[in-house]
């Protein structure tokens, strides 16, 4: 350690004669004594002192000055000894010298670096303009410099503002000096291909955002799910009409895909790809993953441009709120709470497939607008009440729209209505095959009818066909105009909601899910591992409730061919009392109990097909399945 030392006599020598005699000096102070002392310290290149003499006497008052000279760095301690010293309004230290050598002590701590954001303004397509402006600790800040650090050919950086001349991904190194600090700041960006050039957006705008996995139910086909796992929570995601906005409240958890959204485009189909432009607002910045591909977000607004593939059983857009562990390193996920987003656009890369525009309009009132896959058909909303009339179908011209039409061409179709009297209204009636009524509908006569939705089948089942005879051979003919009175029978099949997959994978069998004519459902797939929740087949969301005191039993029929499944009542946690082991065999009955009034919402009936054999094929069918209240 080098000391800087100040040079002290301990006491002047005057030579008289040839002999030495002790000088009669008065020491500063007052004090008589000529003996001196030193003030000591280790010098740096971080700070000079300024202001000591070369030496003092006891009872001198020792003055000084440090200048922190390294811009990153502050005073943090200044001592005499042991003793702190406090300087003055004017940054003087000082105290009283004693009698004896002084060493101080000077510590510098760093300052906080500073809080250096980057964003910028406009759409990162070819030949748009961005805009980019910084903050440092919140407060603007403009004085830093752009350089591309990857895609600089596909660009021209003209001070703050980048054009984009070529598409591809570019990413930027902002720099800055603040206060003696040396910022950076990376921001990366995909250059997209002008809309202009993609042909017609066919992404359809849903109101609806369920909760859960992706699913293979067909009306789920255009809403929003989402989901949370592995600590994560998606308390909530809600869609404002008057702006097209959606909003995830979240939570994220430790794993990438701790918080999912998921949405199929309508008439998707596996192998599609489509050039995605989407719009979202994250209150944090991070990186996502779209798809398998990785995006990073600022906070604020955010334009998205990437490719997504339409994959068989999985979602047309899949996101996760963070990104995998790519060569060993593991990036944080997205610590945010809330994201916002509108619909996307998306265009078919397939110049091939042909889309008809097709509106649903009653009162002056547009009801639906989508884009329908040529020879596919489209299902009608619901036409809102008149009052003193009956809804009398959707009509272009004179054709009809009926739920079996095929979509060859552009349709505007405009509801009718009629007077509400008894001779313009038919009522249909509906049984099952137990000759039961199961519902009823009115409809204005000489009507279409699309499957009703609203039937009493009991639990877990929906309308599946709808036939002329109780004995369920003449099925009935949905281009049928209704003009009497008319009974129709219904033959139902179990509700399949939803896959529930923990680990990140795909099933190795396409045609996982299949629907028996007599029903019942089969899910055919690979062992997937030793946990038994590494998959669930779910059914019944939300329909397993009771009322308080009252107790219930589920009884269901089943088939399967491996050992290591299970079943049980699953509402976010397990329910206990409710879960067993299946057996293996073919149509094996079991049946549980369970309190009613006891479960939060959103129960699935789960059967686990995990825990079994890897690389063998399981076969599950559920057969039959029924709940009912159990009576003393």
């Amino acid at each position: 350690m080098k000391l800087k030392t100040l040079m002290v006599l301990a006491a002047s020598i005057l030579l008289v004669g040839g002999t030495p005699l002790l000088s009669a000096c008065k020491p500063a102070g007052g004090n008589n004594s000529n003996v001196t002392h030193t003030v000591t310290y280790t010098e740096s290149d971080d700070y000079e002192v300024v202001g000591l003499q070369q030496s003092y006497r006891q009872g001198d008052t020792v003055s000084f000055s440090v200048n922190v000279l390294n811009a990153t760095k502050k005073l943090s301690v200044v001592r005499a000894g042991s003793t702190r010293l406090t300087a003055n309004d004017q940054g003087i230290y000082s105290f009283e010298m004693g009698d004896a050598d002084v060493v101080l002590t000077i510590n510098l701590s760093n300052k906080a670096t500073p809080e250096f954001e980057v964003s910028y303004t406009g759409t990162p397509e070819v030949g748009q303009t961005l805009t980019f402006t910084s903050t440092v600790n919140g407060a603007a800040f403009n004085d830093f410099t752009l350089a591309a650090t990857t895609g600089g050919n596909l660009i021209t950086i003209n001070g703050k503002q980048v054009v984009l001349n070529t598409a591809g991904n570019v990413t930027l190194n902002a720099t800055a000096t603040y206060q003696g600090f040396n910022l950076s700041k990376e921001v990366s960006f995909v250059i997209a291909t002008s809309e202009g050039s993609l042909g017609t957006n066919i992404g359809y705008e849903s109101t609806i955002a369920r909760v859960g996995g992706e699913s293979q139910a067909t009306q789920a086909r255009g809403d929003w799910h989402y989901l949370g796992v592995d600590e994560g929570v998606a308390s909530s995601c809600t869609y404002n009409s008057s702006n097209g906005q959606y909003t995830l409240n979240y939570t994220n958890g430790w794993a990438w895909y701790s918080i999912q959204l998921f949405y199929v485009l309508p008439y998707a189909e596996p192998g599609d790809s489509y050039d995605l432009r989407w719009e979202v607002n994250s209150d944090a910045a991070g990186q996502i993953t779209i798809g398998g591909n990785k995006i990073t977000l600022q906070a604020g607004d955010n334009s998205i441009s990437t490719t997504v593939s339409q994959a068989t059983g999985k979602a047309t857009i899949s996101v996760q709120f963070g990104t995998m562990t790519q060569d060993g390193q593991t990036e944080s996920n997205l610590q945010g709470s809330v994201f916002k987003f509108k619909t996307p656009r998306l265009y078919d890369k397939n110049s091939a497939h042909t889309y008809h525009l097709v509106n649903f309009i009653a009162q002056d009132q547009l009801l639906k607008s989508i884009y329908v896959r040529n020879n596919n058909t489209v299902v009608a909303p619901e036409a809102p009440a008149k009052a003193n009339y009956i809804f009398g179908g959707y009509f272009d011209g004179e054709e009809e729209y009926k739920g079996t039409l095929a979509i060859t061409k552009a349709y505007n179709f405009v509801a009718r209505y009629v007077e509400d009297v008894p001779d313009n209204q038919v009522t249909v009636t509906f049984k099952n095959a137990n000759n039961e009524v199961v519902g009823t509908m009115q409809i204005a006569k000489g009507l279409t009818i699309t499957m009703p939705t609203n039937l009493n089948l009991g639990f877990g089942k929906q309308p599946y066909k709808l036939f002329t005879n109780q004995a369920l051979t003449q099925e009935f003919d949905f281009n049928t105009a209704i003009n009497n009175d008319t009974t129709l029978y219904v033959k139902a099949r179990i509700v399949y909601e939803s896959s529930y997959v923990h680990d990140v994978g795909s099933f190795d069998n396409v045609d996982w899910v299949s629907y028996g004519d007599d029903g019942s459902v089969t899910i055919t797939m690979n062992g997937w591992g030793a946990t038994g929740w590494n998959v669930q087949a779910n059914f019944n969301q939300s329909v397993i409730t009771g009322e308080a005191g009252k107790t219930y039993r589920i009884s269901f029929t089943y088939s399967i061919n491996v050992e290591g499944a299970t079943y049980q009542i699953y509402d976010g946690h397990q329910v206990e009392g409710t879960n067993g082991s299946l057996d293996v065999g073919n149509n094996v009955a079991k049946s549980f109990t369970y309190a009613g009034g006891t479960l939060s919402g959103g129960q699935y009936l789960t059967f686990e097909l995990g825990a079994t054999p890897l690389n063998q094929t399981v076969i599950f069918t559920l057969h039959s399945i029924d709940l009912v209240e159990v009576t003393a």
